[in-house]
């Protein structure tokens, strides 16, 4: 009896060590292997195996790796076996069948990630804000006034371009609801410790692909951008800021302020402009005007107006007509009375054609302290005018637009003062008003030829056309010179050179060869000044010329000194 029992127990001991403690030998139904091993069929035992790490995505529970050292999806030469279904991957150092090993296993577009540790595919984690799907809502903010600040350091470009903006800059997008119409103004303060130069737009609904309602880039690294957004309709808008430039990211603060919508002003479009009635020539008049809840009628991708980008991009703007029945010189000022910077310009006939060709003059008050704007036009001829009053940004506002007329003065024909042997023509300065004496006469230089050039700069070596006036003083005094075009396409540049005292003035003319004085500081449409110290005695010869050939016509030059 003690034998039997000995010989079973002995015939035991393998089988306990193969499949474990209470296991028959050799057959693996009823088997009871650890939690972690699955009974092999063919040889009985138990192996180490691990199930799959998503069961929702088609788990092989009974999987086990073969004793290969090879790796592989399916059984033999260190796979897992049996092999793993088709939508798994075999885990050799886990000894599992996972549903991925890397992310380019992950074929879902909602599950594009493998995550590491536990081998599944999950949705990619984005910060809030750094795309369209991923808006960060600041809607409690813009409701209590307060700013977001952020930074665009660690942003990517996920986003495309906005109408103002570059493709391959990073980017953050807001989104913010209203539920009733509003004005709404958004302000980006860079932050000073990081210039860099920031694009604002906004997009309504379609974040991803709708076109902006507004973009705005001042193209500076100092300032902020401001969107100014009058009668907005309730609804939800994405709020996109991205860098000018990829390599400058710096910080900024956003804030949204939503005010009840202001009113229109009756001449806000071209459709019902305000009637401007002209004082008789010689005297001048003022009127109150504003642009406060005005919209912006310009198009964003014209260049008009020519002297003010910000005026063409969002500047809330009115417009006013007139007529003239006979030619007249006109200088219109806009004094702005609540903060805004002042933009003026007329345009001939067509009051929405941006073409500009069409636009007579141009003047903006962004360097003027109190943003006032003043547009001096000498020789209006008859013809339906224009007059717009804008402003250089997204601030509109009340002001005083003052209107001053006068005759036009003597028009002098270049081309019979326009070379040293014609001779030049004499200047004679009368008695001016301010005690000081002064000359004020229209010049057309279209019909003058190119006989001179300047030597400090490129005037008429582009083939401008040129008049030369002769001057000369009884005493020492500064002497100011002007030059203001009629027309937006004129480009005037001034000079004066000294002739040797004694000679005729032909040939002091043609001796001349010390410029005294230059200048082209404008663009085209821009007024000209020039100043200098005069000497008794000496013959000055002044230059009137033009950039280039196309720019020359007619302007009005005002001579004067103290």
């Amino acid at each position: 009896m003690v034998l039997s029992s000995l010989r079973l127990v002995w015939w035991l001991v393998p089988l306990l060590a193969a499949c474990g403690p209470g296991v028959p030998a050799g057959k693996c139904a009823g088997k009871a292997c650890p939690s972690n091993q699955a009974c092999e069929t063919t040889t009985g035992l138990c192996r180490p195996v691990s199930p799959a790490a998503d069961a929702g995505a088609g788990e092989d529970a009974g999987a086990r790796v073969d004793g290969g050292t090879g790796g592989g999806t399916g059984g033999g030469a260190g796979g897992c076996v049996p092999a793993c279904a088709a939508v798994l991957v075999c885990d050799v150092a886990a000894r599992a069948c996972v549903q991925c090993l890397t992310s380019a296993q992950c074929t879902d577009a909602a599950r594009p990630v493998c995550e590491p540790t536990a081998h599944v595919c999950v949705p990619e984690q984005v910060a809030s804000g750094e795309r369209c799907a991923e808006a960060q809502d600041i809607t409690a903010e813009v409701t209590l006034g307060t700013s977001v600040a952020f930074t665009l350091e660690a942003a990517t470009d996920d986003e495309p371009a906005g109408s103002c903006g570059q493709d391959g800059t990073p980017e953050r997008v807001f989104t913010f609801t209203t539920v009733t119409q509003k004005d709404a103004v958004i302000e980006l303060v860079p932050d000073a410790g990081t210039p860099w130069d920031p694009v604002l737009r906004v997009v309504a609904a379609d974040c991803a692909g709708g076109e902006d309602l507004a973009c705005m880039d001042n193209g500076s690294t100092l300032d902020g951008e401001v969107l100014s957004l009058p009668r907005l309709d309730a609804g939800t808008y994405f709020v996109i800021v991205e860098a000018l430039d990829a390599a400058e990211l710096g910080a900024a603060e956003l804030r949204v302020r939503l005010e009840d919508p202001v009113p229109a002003p009756a001449n806000d479009t071209c459709t019902s402009p305000g009637a401007l009635v002209l004082p008789p020539p010689g005297t001048s008049t003022s009127l109150a005007g504003t642009s406060s809840g005005a919209l912006n009628n310009n198009d964003p991708a014209a260049d008009a107006p020519s002297c003010s980008y910000g005026a063409g991009q969002e500047g809330p703007d009115v417009v006013y007509s007139f007529t003239v029945a006979q030619a007249l010189g006109v200088r219109f000022t806009a004094t702005p009375t609540g903060g805004m910077q002042a933009v003026l310009y007329l345009r001939k006939d067509a009051c929405e054609d941006p073409d500009p060709a069409l636009e007579v003059g141009c003047a903006h008050g962004l360097s003027a302290p109190s943003g006032a704007a003043e547009l001096p036009l000498p020789l209006l001829q008859p013809g339906t005018y224009y007059l717009w009053v804008d402003g250089a940004d997204a601030q509109g506002g009340p002001f005083a637009l003052g209107v001053e007329t006068f005759t036009p003065p003597t028009l002098v024909d270049g081309a019979t003062t326009d070379a040293c042997t014609s001779p030049p023509q004499a200047v004679v300065l009368s008695a001016s008003a301010a005690g000081g004496q002064a000359a004020r006469f229209l010049l057309d230089t279209s019909a003058a030829a190119d006989d001179a050039e300047a030597m400090g700069g490129l005037a008429s070596g582009l083939g401008g056309l040129d008049a030369v006036f002769h001057l000369s003083f009884t005493s020492a005094v500064q002497v100011t010179v002007t030059a203001t075009p009629t027309t937006a396409t004129e480009d005037p540049v001034l000079y004066v050179r000294e002739g040797p005292g004694g000679a005729t003035v032909a040939a002091a003319c043609t001796a001349a060869t010390t410029e005294t004085a230059y200048v082209d500081d404008e663009a085209p449409g821009g007024q000209e000044t020039l100043q200098f110290q005069a000497q008794p005695g000496v013959d000055y010869f002044l230059y009137v010329d033009a950039f280039d050939n196309l720019s020359a016509g007619v302007q009005l030059v005002e001579i004067s000194h103290p």
